[in-house]
């Protein structure tokens, strides 16, 4: 869950008018940490029980498998979202772009993870399991939401910035033609 709400805040953090995308990535650096740290307290505990009940520590439910999937590709992340802010950083070049797209792959491979262990768990007549469900399921839309309306922001801040880019191409390749101009006017009288 700690994760839920580290990208939860990440996104709705995104869309505050005074942050910058330093401090964006910052925040989200932090949450990243202190959700994995969470989730390594929660793979111990896990496998602890298993080994303490004598059950197998390889995955045998779906729940499991997706579970499993879950943590190799938050290690991926872990290690492209590391080195992705070190080269901005360093040489501020943009480096594995599909990190974003992992990342909400990762966020739905999260939320049926979540759904599929409280299918095991929780009884259908029970009315807090629906409402726990069906919250889950509001979280996960609206999170979507929110990383449609970031995409949308950024689409139009590359156009504007492409925009910027294009007219200061001309302006500057106009001057270089006026200065041209006058230099030959000079050169002729």
């Amino acid at each position: 869950m700690k994760i839920t709400t580290n990208l939860i805040s990440y996104v709705f953090y995104f869309h505050q008018q005074h942050s910058t995308r330093m401090k964006t990535r910052n925040v989200h650096s932090t949450c990243q940490i202190i959700g994995s740290s969470f989730l390594g307290l929660g793979m111990i505990f896990i496998f602890s029980h298993k080994a303490e009940i004598g059950k197998s520590l390889f995955p045998e439910t779906l729940h499991s498998y997706i579970g499993t999937f879950c943590f190799f590709i938050i290690i991926i992340q872990i290690f492209s979202g590391f080195e992705k802010v070190e080269n901005l950083q360093r040489t501020n070049t943009k480096s594995r772009r599909w990190h974003g797209d992992l990342g909400a792959l990762l966020w739905d491979c999260l939320i049926l993870a979540l759904l599929t262990g409280i299918s095991k768990t929780v009884d259908y007549d029970n009315l807090f399991s629906l409402i726990a469900e069906i919250s889950i399921i509001i979280v996960w839309v609206i999170v979507h939401i929110q990383i449609k309306k970031k995409e949308e922001v950024r689409t139009v801040d590359d156009e504007i910035s492409s925009q910027t880019s294009v007219s200061m191409l001309r302006s500057s390749s106009n001057s270089v033609e006026d200065a041209n101009s006058s230099n030959i006017l000079t050169r002729n009288e």
